[in-house]
């Protein structure tokens, strides 16, 4: 069998309670209550009138969760 992180690197989309469990999964964390938040907000400042009914972009950049299930390649500088 394969070992994870030593044979092959494993990482997951959103930074679940499970994640932790076992190997830590390395994860790309969305924000998803920020987003909440934010979608929130705007709902009722638009059933207010506050806010244009229009489409607007709102940027809420994910964040990479460095855990155990992730090996760093040799040789290689990390870029952030």
């Amino acid at each position: 069998g394969l070992s994870i992180p030593e044979d092959i690197s494993l990482l997951g989309y959103d930074d679940v309670a499970w994640a932790k469990i076992g190997v830590p999964l390395t994860v790309i964390d969305q924000h998803n209550y920020q987003i909440g938040v934010v979608a929130t907000k705007l709902l009722f400042k638009r059933k207010r009138g506050l806010a244009s009914n229009n489409p607007k972009m709102i940027r809420i950049s994910p964040k990479l969760i460095e855990r155990a299930s992730c090996k760093k390649l040799l040789g290689r500088e990390n870029s952030r």
